[in-house]
């Protein structure tokens, strides 16, 4: 198995306004509420990875691979239906609440009757639909 790439840091409003050079305006403030859906003031930094990791010029392959050192926090081989959740809502910039049906249909879509999704599987969904994983962002 991989090593884990990121502890569970977290990044606060003011961090995330330092680190992408964003003036801490209301709408970025509501960029990143998407991520800080519990209210806290902080998000997890390996949500944000997920966004930058969908802006690069890599292979299907890789990404997919990144998101799973990232998100197998138990090394267990599989995504649960949670951490696909997580990906979605981060690589859709949509709260995790609105991506509960996508992460089902992945999991009963390529997963092989498990609770969780393997990096082989995911590598197959985003292949076989790429907007869903890895949709196209558009950057001011």
């Amino acid at each position: 198995m991989g090593k884990q790439i990121v502890s569970n840091s977290v990044v606060s409003f003011e961090l995330f306004c330092k680190l992408f050079p964003l003036d801490p305006t209301r709408e970025t403030l509501e960029a990143f509420q998407i991520f800080d859906e519990d209210g806290s003031g902080t998000v997890e930094i390996s949500e944000l990875m997920l966004v930058l990791v969908s802006l690069v010029n890599v292979s299907v392959k890789d990404k997919c691979q990144f998101i799973f050192d990232l998100f197998d926090e138990d090394r267990n081989g599989q995504l649960s239906q949670d951490a696909v959740e997580v990906v979605l809502s981060a690589n859709h910039m949509q709260p995790r609440s609105a991506m509960t049906k996508k992460a089902k249909l992945i999991l009963r879509s390529v997963g092989k009757g498990s609770d969780g999704i393997t990096v082989d599987e995911l590598i197959v969904c985003a292949e076989k639909f790429p907007n869903i994983l890895f949709p196209k962002l558009e950057l001011c």
